[in-house]
């Protein structure tokens, strides 16, 4: 990650972007500003371009289904093709993005909540083109019930997606912290640091596992696809949303404070 300077010229207001997830109406409301931008060592990533991204969109929709850090996920989408088509005219295509909450995807209670609906039943409720789906935070069964729920919920969804929605592209997002630390950290944080932690049901210690599960299982099949988002491994304080829940936000025990101009490889 590298330190960035944040044009503020393109921040029009938060009045009219879509909520965060937990308890944030939008990051900045709260004074929280990303100021950190991912910079490979081995190649150069495009830079975002709302109206090419709706251009190769077309008419097709998306559906984002999982728990509050997709709602994360969906909503900086739907809040960055907002801003590049501001003030323009014909709007951009932030309505072909939706999101539906489901906490575990496949409708049983594995450990933290079972909130929002079955996946397929979504799917067929909303009938999208392009569905964005991922679990996990909520997946917090003890040890070893733990990996083998989530290995059984992405053999359901690949299995289910191939027998309902062939036609449909399904792209499986990797784990992204539910974490409240006020700082980014320096490297991937060990787990004696998330035992630290006053919350317990995000399973960051179990991300690299999980997501090498998720891409040995999509990867191999047509029309299933995982997206790499693993840079998110850093971002420990990347739900904005319970920054600002009374009791919950993390002061001590936190990840090394990225410098600026630092990279992680």
């Amino acid at each position: 990650y590298v330190y960035t300077q944040i044009d503020h010229t393109l921040i029009h207001t938060d009045d009219y972007l879509v909520h965060t997830g937990g308890y944030a109406c939008a990051c900045r409301r709260f004074g929280f500003e990303d100021r950190y931008s991912w910079m490979p060592y081995a190649c150069k990533l495009v830079a975002w371009d709302a109206q090419r991204f709706c251009q190769l969109l077309g008419t097709r929709k998306v559906l984002a289904i999982g728990d509050s850090t997709m709602l994360q996920a969906a909503s900086v989408l739907m809040n960055y093709i907002h801003w590049g088509y501001w003030g323009a005219s014909p709007p951009g295509c932030q309505s072909q993005v939706i999101f539906a909450n489901s906490d575990t995807l496949v409708g049983r209670n594995l450990g933290v909540d079972n909130r929002g609906g079955n996946w397929t039943h979504l799917v067929k409720h909303f009938d999208p083109d392009i569905i964005l789906i991922s679990t996990g935070p909520h997946i917090n069964r003890p040890m070893p019930l733990r990996s083998a729920d989530m290995r059984s919920v992405i053999e359901q969804v690949a299995v289910e997606h191939r027998a309902l929605f062939p036609e449909k592209t399904l792209i499986w997002k990797t784990q992204a912290p539910g974490g409240c630390t006020r700082n980014i950290s320096n490297t991937i944080p060990e787990p004696a640091f998330f035992d630290s932690l006053p919350y317990d049901h995000f399973n960051q210690e179990q991300y690299d596992e999980w997501d090498w599960m998720a891409i040995d299982v999509f990867a191999r099949q047509p029309n299933q696809h995982v997206l790499d988002l693993t840079p998110l491994y850093y971002r420990t304080d990347a739900h904005p949303g319970c920054h600002y829940y009374e009791g919950y936000r993390v002061d001590s025990n936190q990840p090394q404070p990225m410098t600026p101009s630092s990279v992680n490889p």
